[in-house]
């Protein structure tokens, strides 16, 4: 995923983003698929463009996961999309945001809709006031608040980082057990796998139990390839750009599976993190 500490937005216009090529063609209701949609905002006039279809303007209507974004026209309602099924992966179909002082300005949002964007509706009556990631989800067991717990002792002494039962630090990555709703959530597990060859298809078959998990590349930025069955990482297959993620949830594995995967370099390092 993009780095989350990068500035994004001035006080009234956004910096420009550097053309990011779509994962997947474009569709007739406006949606477009890329690797991570972290720094892109629902109101930006964003740029298409593929090498057969000229560059032009849209506007961001929805956000609607970490990896799809819905545009339409300029000026039409938030809820109409725009036909981009000309924009296809194999014509190196792109989004951008150039750096045009007019383009890059932000929306202006009037102050009453922003009250009322912060009220929670009858019977409660309140100024809704809760923590949400990135793209408006509530934190709850399944979407744990990422915790990085390090332990500061005073001078004289060293660093403790408080450890998981396998001895591993929190992180991030590995974010520390938070009671929500009278639930615990599970500490999920990690493993790293080494890849020598480029371009050659390797598999990890995840227990029965596992309900969700992350796939990345820890360094070099190498593509990868998902795939769900044998072969498929060279015809059917997700695409994983350097320094994103794929992340699956709410599964059921009580029959095994197992995923595939290839690389687009050699003596790399994946990552796999799976709760149980």
């Amino acid at each position: 995923m993009a780095k989350c500490d990068e500035t994004r937005i001035t006080e009234k216009r956004y910096y420009a983003i550097s053309p990011q090529l779509f994962t997947a063609d474009g569709l007739t209701d406006g949606t477009i698929t890329v690797a991570d949609t972290f720094c892109w905002k629902v109101g930006m006039c964003v740029t298409l463009v593929s090498d057969t279809v000229a560059p032009y303007k849209v506007k961001i209507k929805a956000i609607l996961s970490e990896t799809i974004i819905k545009v339409g026209e300029v000026n039409t309602p938030i809820y109409k999309g725009l036909d981009v099924s000309a924009l296809i992966v194999a014509d190196n179909a792109m989004i951008g945001l150039p750096d045009d002082h007019h383009n890059n300005k932000r929306p202006t949002i009037d102050l009453y809709e922003i009250w009322r964007q912060v009220y929670e509706e009858e019977p409660t009556v309140a100024v809704r006031s809760h923590l949400v990631d990135w793209l408006g989800r509530s934190y709850c067991a399944e979407n744990p608040l990422p915790v990085d717990a390090t332990i500061v002792v005073p001078p004289g002494g060293q660093d403790v980082n408080v450890r998981d039962e396998n001895g591993d630090p929190f992180t991030t990555l590995n974010p520390l057990p938070v009671e929500v709703a009278g639930t615990l959530v599970s500490v999920p597990k990690a493993i790293r796998i080494s890849v020598p060859l480029a371009n050659t298809e390797y598999s990890y078959t995840f227990t029965t139990a596992t309900r969700r998990f992350k796939f990345r590349v820890e360094a070099g930025g190498a593509k990868a390839r998902i795939a769900w069955a044998t072969g498929d990482t060279a015809t059917d297959y997700w695409d994983v750009s350097a320094g994103s993620y794929y992340e699956d949830q709410d599964l059921d594995l009580t029959a095994g599976v197992t995923i595939y995967y290839r690389l687009t370099k050699s003596n790399q390092t994946v990552q796999i993190q799976y709760w149980e």
